[in-house]
């Protein structure tokens, strides 16, 4: 139960305990209260610090017990963030936020000063929106300890260039690698089954890509805006493309459509073009004879070819 007080900073929580939810702060270093109005802050809601644009440290109470999705997405100019050494629930690792009771790394700061992060092995998460907005970041080392990466992960890393996620990961949140447009390359766990929702929307480098035999799924938008999008094919083992899924990907000229695909969305192999979405004019798709695909390249228009 969260009790909602007009025009302050804060709910008050069932317990009596206060979750911060819109914190002003016009500096450039922020130390925040233990207590407010003598009230413990336990919590920290997603959107706690998006008026504070301008703080490059930050200093978190040791009274802490919960942080919602990375609150810092908006700090820009953040450079790190510090808790008590020998918290029960949190700790940071030069200047990176985890949670060490779940493992789980929940935020780097947006202005975290290098060009290249390492997880640390035993890390087992790399949170939603974790990395969110890092652009200074070229290179991230995944240890083989995490098993997850959460919905909008590395989304904005505008500079990173190359990733490699290794087998161990099983679940790929959908806008994982969202607007990374310097990502000329990725590397993706052999376990993994489906490509989410906008995986890789707007990488606009990313040239080429081997998907994993097992995936069956290919999301909304995976590819959306992948411009330099040429090199690709699909397993055989596929069965669905979600709307959009290679929308404005012009410089694909060539692919197979796998027998087993049984479900193709809008749009999936369109551009955009004198202010309307076309079937794409580079574009020739290969398809099994009496299959979904041809008779869906025929109803939209698509060029072809039977195999």
């Amino acid at each position: 139960m969260r009790i909602p007080r007009l025009m302050e900073p804060y709910w008050i929580l069932a317990d009596g305990t206060l979750e911060l939810v819109k914190w002003v702060f016009p500096g450039n270093y922020l130390v925040l209260p233990k207590k407010l109005e003598g009230q413990t802050i336990t919590s920290i809601s997603e959107r706690a610090f998006s008026r504070c644009g301008s703080i490059i440290g930050v200093e978190l109470p040791d009274s802490l017990v919960q942080i919602a999705v990375n609150p810092f997405q908006p700090c820009r100019k953040l450079k790190r963030i510090l808790i008590m050494s020998g918290h029960p629930v949190f700790e940071t690792v030069d200047g990176v936020l985890y949670n060490r009771l779940t493992k789980t790394l929940i935020a780097c700061p947006p202005a975290w000063p290098a060009d290249s992060l390492a997880i640390p092995q035993g890390i087992t998460c790399v949170a939603e929106h974790a990395f969110d907005r890092c652009s200074g970041l070229a290179a991230i080392d995944i240890p083989e300890s995490v098993t997850a990466i959460g919905e909008s992960a590395f989304m904005n890393c505008e500079a990173l260039r190359c990733v490699t996620v290794p087998d161990s990961v099983t679940s790929l949140g959908g806008f994982a690698f969202a607007n990374c447009k310097a990502l000329t390359g990725a590397v993706l766990p052999a376990g993994l089954t489906a490509i989410g929702e906008n995986t890789f929307f707007g990488c606009q480098e990313l040239s080429g890509l081997r998907i994993p035999e097992g995936v069956t799924a290919i999301g909304e938008g995976a590819f959306s805006f992948c411009l330099k999008l040429g090199d690709i094919a699909l397993p055989e083992g596929l069965t669905g493309i979600g709307d959009a899924a290679f929308f404005n990907c012009r410089s694909l000229s060539r692919l197979a459509i796998p027998a087993g695909v049984t479900e193709i969305g809008e749009d999936a192999f369109s551009v955009f073009a004198d202010g309307r979405n076309v079937p794409n004019p580079r574009l020739t798709l290969t398809v099994a004879r009496g299959s979904y695909a041809e008779e869906y390249c025929r109803e939209k228009g698509l060029r072809y070819v039977v195999a």
